[in-house]
């Protein structure tokens, strides 16, 4: 049981976006004309210059001040200015098309939801009922973002590229991507962590990246209500343990005459 898992190693799962089930998800165009002034002030950015003399300049033999000159000129030449904006606009057309591999590549997502007695969450995502529920403290966490899923039946979000202030833009629309869903999904009510790789592990053998925490991330552990004899066994022994001696141990039943999943406490939670 993957519930299990979490517990025994107190890692959880931090997925790519790209390796998503729903295809529909993190999808993206531009549209538009790069502002000239915004390339402009790239072009006049001396951090950004000398990164793009180390990137293309440096291996045809120029010097820094050769490129700085060549840049300079740039400036003053209608025609190569007009040709470098529709180089760079084609490579912003090229990013926002291709945004769900472009993010996969440095970090990956854990999934969570607000509503924890829900029936279809229990049905689809806890083994038809035999799974567990883990209520995590978030605050505890290294996430770079936290974010609200935001439920929507437009499927791809547009980035306008002739924004005067892009790079402050891009980013406001990488959060609105990265938190965009199909309204199908609503009833997950979910919440998306982010986490960079580099404060993850891989698993080569499977391709899998996984997040390592602290015991006390732990806050709630609930079995299913048809959780296997043997697999409650494993986790009340599991919990026993002294590193989740403050975890609250709940159950779920059947509420006796309505459409409602109820827990009942098994062990209360306790300071940490």
């Amino acid at each position: 049981m993957a519930g299990i898992k979490i517990l025994e190693n107190c890692t959880i799962r931090v997925t790519p976006p790209n390796q998503f089930n729903d295809p529909f998800e993190f999808a993206s165009y531009g549209t538009g004309i790069i502002d000239r002034g915004h390339i402009i002030s790239l072009i006049e950015d001396e951090q950004l210059l000398l990164e793009r003399y180390k990137l293309i300049a440096k291996d045809s033999g120029m010097s820094l001040e050769q490129y700085r000159e060549d840049q300079a000129t740039l400036l003053s030449d209608n025609g190569r200015l007009q040709q470098e904006i529709a180089t760079a606009t084609q490579l912003y057309m090229e990013w926002a098309a291709h945004f769900v591999d472009q993010v996969s590549h440095n970090a990956g997502v854990v999934c969570l939801t607000e509503d924890d007695t829900s029936i279809l969450m229990w049905s689809h995502y806890a083994s038809n009922h035999e799974g567990l529920m883990i209520g995590l403290d978030v605050d505890r966490l290294p996430y770079l973002k936290l974010f609200n899923v935001e439920y929507t039946t437009e499927h791809q979000l547009p980035i306008d590229l002739s924004r005067v202030h892009l790079m402050e833009y891009l980013q406001e629309q990488y959060v609105a991507i990265m938190r965009r869903k199909f309204s199908v999904w609503g009833y997950e009510k979910e919440y998306r962590m982010q986490f960079h790789f580099s404060v993850c592990e891989q698993i080569p053998a499977i391709g899998m990246w996984f997040y390592r925490f602290d015991p006390e991330v732990v806050r709630s552990v609930t079995i299913g209500m048809k959780c296997k004899i043997e697999d409650r066994e494993h986790v009340l022994s599991l919990l026993a343990e002294p590193r989740f001696a403050h975890v609250q141990v709940k159950e779920a039943v059947k509420d006796k005459t309505e459409y409602q999943v109820r827990y009942k406490e098994v062990r209360p939670a306790s300071a940490i």
